[in-house]
């Protein structure tokens, strides 16, 4: 009976060791960090060309105001740029008997397509010029081309295939950005209205009126449409968002925010997200009936956030709650509820709107800085400096990095090649170690199972064979 509870008292210790050993070696490997890329262990980007305007259409002094952010499609570069050009000008004097010299000021730009190689020059249309990036589909380039105009243009040569005017220019605001889907171009409009055009002759599907007066001078204008599953999203500067059917222009849903919605909304996972001009948030709301699901403080933001892989992205700008002084940051926030995720320092005041491609998120900076921080967590990858602050939004392709410089010029990066791409989820080598744990664990029980059994074999007397049981 003695050697019956020594080796049960041996049984009980050894299983205890066993699993205060397995949790040791599983406590060591959770806690070993997943390691990402650093600017350090990277190399830098390389130029593969800068491009800066140099096509004048006569005499004078031209400056280049901005770039739209590019869209790149089959290797070409389709880019809006808007600047400005004086000139001297005789004219007759208005009191004396002689002409006179006077300085013209004059809007400037145009659509550019470039080779998104070489950033040579494919074909240029002259237009006012405009910070809206062009839409591209169906064969043909829609980009505005005037005050409250939208133009067509052919996707090979440039040539001008139809255009579209709207009925009242307003004061506040000339844009006319729109989308193309489904052989549709959606144009948020500055009279009031948000149109559906047919994309081969521009010729009007459906016209959506907010209010009942379109016409007046102070009338609704619109943030450029997202279209997604037959849906348009559209906000407006009377403070509300619309969700209209894509194909009759019906009203599904609309919901007042009392705050003008200058920007994009984005859609990711049924959520709608946007941001409103005069309060400091930005703002989820359900895409089936545009009730709102959480709201997020952001300050001067003056940028469209980005989304991928369940996760909204979001360079702010500077905001005060309390005692509290945030800026210069973006944040992953988790779509589903605002949580935040993480939140990364930029160097400078944030415009640039953030771009998220293959688990890496490039934002501008007004320190002269481009950023690739990685999805997953918020640590910088690289920086490219340039001359100027960098206000667009960056477009990826294959690598390359398509932006634009305070200095007037268009710019292609090669991104490195990573040794370790950037993933929001963790690397397989990773996900193996952390199976590790549970492996020791298994075997050291088997190991303290099988020690135990031996030592209870060894302390049990044999029976007896001449003694009756």
């Amino acid at each position: 009976m003695g050697n019956l509870n020594k080796t049960l008292a041996l049984l009980l210790i050894s299983l205890s060791l066993s699993m205060l050993l397995a949790f040791q070696l599983a406590l060591a490997q959770t806690s070993s960090p997943v390691q990402t890329p650093t600017q350090s262990s990277a190399p830098t980007p390389t130029t593969l060309w800068q491009f800066t305007p140099h096509n004048y259409v006569g005499s004078g002094n031209y400056s280049v105001g901005g770039w739209s952010t590019p869209t790149i499609v089959d290797g070409v570069v389709y880019v809006d740029m808007y600047g400005s050009r004086s000139y001297e000008k005789v004219v007759p004097h208005h009191y004396l008997p002689k002409n006179e010299t006077i300085t013209v000021y004059e809007g400037w730009g145009g659509v550019y397509a470039l080779n998104a190689t070489t950033g040579k020059i494919v074909w240029f249309a002259t237009t006012q010029g405009s910070r809206l990036s062009p839409a591209v589909g169906d064969g043909e380039v829609f980009a505005q081309i005037g005050d409250g105009e939208i133009g067509a243009f052919n996707i090979s040569n440039g040539q001008s295939l139809w255009t579209f005017t709207t009925k009242v220019s307003t004061s506040e605001d000339s844009g006319l950005p729109a989308i193309v889907s489904n052989s549709i171009v959606f144009v948020g409009g500055n009279d009031g209205k948000v149109y559906a055009l047919k994309a081969a002759d521009g010729s009007t599907l459906w016209a959506f009126a907010a209010d009942a007066s379109p016409t007046s001078i102070d009338s609704t204008h619109y943030s450029a449409p997202t279209v997604v599953d037959g849906i348009v999203y559209v906000g407006s500067n009377k403070g509300a968002i619309y969700a209209l059917n894509a194909a009759s222009g019906y009203k599904l849903w609309s919901r007042d925010t009392n705050t003008s919605i200058p920007m994009v909304p984005i859609v990711v996972d049924g959520v709608v997200v946007y941001y409103s001009s005069y309060d400091p948030y930005l703002h989820a709301l359900n895409a089936e009936n545009g009730n709102e699901i959480w709201n997020f403080t952001t300050g001067t933001m003056l940028s469209v956030p980005a989304a991928s892989n369940h996760v909204v992205y979001v360079n702010t700008g500077f905001w005060k709650k309390g005692d509290t002084i945030v800026r210069d940051k973006v944040y992953a926030l988790n779509s589903a509820n605002g949580a935040i995720l993480w939140n990364s320092t930029l160097g400078g005041f944030g415009f640039g709107s953030p771009t998220v491609v293959n688990g890496v998120v490039y934002v501008g900076s007004l320190d002269h800085n481009l950023y690739a921080l990685n999805a997953g967590t918020g640590q910088m990858i690289w920086k490219y400096t340039s001359g100027t602050a960098i206000f667009s939004t960056p477009a990826v392709v294959n690598n390359v990095v398509y932006f634009s410089s305070d200095d007037g010029a268009l710019y292609a990066l090669k991104s490195p090649t990573l040794a370790s791409s950037p993933s929001p989820s963790p690397p397989t080598s990773i996900k193996l170690q952390n199976q590790l744990p549970k492996v020791a664990l298994v075997v050291v029980l088997v190991v303290a199972v099988l020690v135990s059994l031996a030592l209870y074999g060894r302390h049990r007397k044999p029976a007896d064979p001449l003694q009756d049981p």
